[in-house]
């Protein structure tokens, strides 16, 4: 079974629920590449994060948007909306992890200035012990032990980034879901 049509295929007047799949991947793509330009810019220009995280979380609907405008004949739905934000997502969060690791490799190997790195991280993790001892009192002493080896923070990092990008693809096929539903309301087609 055929999963998309090419764009030539598609010059005709009526409406289909083929989908342009390389279309879709070259809106998704596009997001990206966005995403990392200002993902540079704001490891320049610190101000400017908050318009990279802006551009993540509108993606999606700017990707489908790009779709519809390119692909008229394609009716636009919403379970194509979910897919198109999902893969959005996974576009522009691997083009921000992309970026923000090399810019942390930088930083720690090229200019060897990663103390303030260092010391944000001692500080997030003094603040954890903290927390848990607080709520927990002597009872915690095990989970107070286990922060203080590294290959334990480190999966610890790990577990937090796992869960933001499950959060954050999430947030992109919803988004996605949610803009294919308003323009399919609105759509004449």
């Amino acid at each position: 079974m055929e999963m998309g049509l090419a764009a030539s295929e598609l010059h005709n007047d009526s409406t289909t629920d083929k989908i342009v799949w390389s279309g879709a991947i070259h809106c998704a793509a596009l997001t990206g590449a966005v995403a990392a330009g200002l993902t540079l810019l704001s490891l320049i220009f610190p101000p400017l994060t908050l318009l990279a995280w802006l551009w993540a979380v509108g993606a999606p609907v700017i990707a489908l948007g790009m779709y519809s405008s390119r692909f008229r004949q394609t009716r636009v739905r919403p379970g194509f909306g979910a897919r198109l934000g999902l893969l959005c997502g996974v576009a522009v969060f691997a083009c921000m992890t992309i970026v923000n690791t090399a810019g942390l490799l930088i930083v720690r190997f090229a200019f060897h200035a990663a103390a303030q790195l260092d010391a944000q991280l001692a500080t997030f993790f003094a603040q954890v012990q903290t927390a848990i001892h607080t709520q927990g009192g002597p009872a915690e002493a095990p989970a107070l032990a286990w922060l203080n080896v590294p290959e334990n923070r480190l999966g610890l990092l790990f577990a937090m980034f796992a869960m933001g990008l499950v959060v954050y693809l999430g947030i992109s096929a919803a988004g996605g879901a949610f803009a294919a539903l308003l323009r399919s309301r609105t759509d004449p087609r």
